[in-house]
């Protein structure tokens, strides 16, 4: 699972960088307009393997806790195959909304199609919501094993700390969240894109 996510995340970079021909990062007085399919479509792209990137991640962490902590403990194990089933749910919901936003689907690239949409803001805040609880989640979930380990406390609270620094992710998404609002709020938005993708 590990392989898998860290081949999306080079994907990931690599479809970022894509974007940024079609006027990711740039601002909107020197966008073209002609651009403006390819850069929404990128938009859906980037989204896309994004979620699938961060799903992998986090299913990583849980397997590599059942192999650790699946014998020895129950809750352990039932709590990290919830938590699995959670991630999975979740991140297909997310990825639906992310490529069928808008009906019918090309109307999100395309101005003169007329469509119904659903707000990407509010998606996308969403998603922020469902990553900091599973980032917690996954934090909390074996600390109790890791306290019952026969190790010095100075030991476990080492191996606590090494854990706790996937909390960065929470604070992350939190500064994540202000961009995103900020986002739907600006003018300039091409280019405040590009600043709201430096947190991802």
């Amino acid at each position: 699972m590990s392989i898998i996510a860290m081949a999306l995340a080079i994907m990931f970079a690599v479809v970022v960088m894509i974007a940024t021909r079609y006027g990711w990062g740039i601002h909107c007085w020197d966008f073209d307009r002609s651009m403006r399919p390819a850069y929404l479509k990128m938009e859906i792209s980037i989204v896309t393997v994004y979620l699938a990137t961060i799903y992998f991640v986090k299913i990583s962490i849980l397997f590599l806790y059942i192999r650790i902590f699946g014998g020895s403990s129950r809750l352990v194990l039932y709590s990290a195959w919830a938590l699995f089933g959670l991630l999975t749910i979740s991140t297909i919901c997310l990825i639906f909304l992310a490529i069928f936003a808008c009906n019918p689907v090309a109307s999100y690239w395309h101005p003169d199609m007329h469509g119904k949409c659903l707000n990407s803001i509010t998606i996308g805040i969403i998603s922020i919501g469902v990553s900091i609880v599973t980032d917690i989640l996954i934090f909390i979930l074996p600390l109790r094993q890791i306290w019952k380990l026969h190790l010095p406390v100075r030991q476990k609270i080492g191996v606590i700390g090494v854990l706790a620094t996937g909390l960065l992710a929470c604070i992350v998404n939190v500064v994540r969240v202000h961009s995103i609002v900020a986002l739907g709020k600006e003018y300039d938005v091409t280019w405040h894109t590009g600043s709201a993708l430096r947190w991802t």
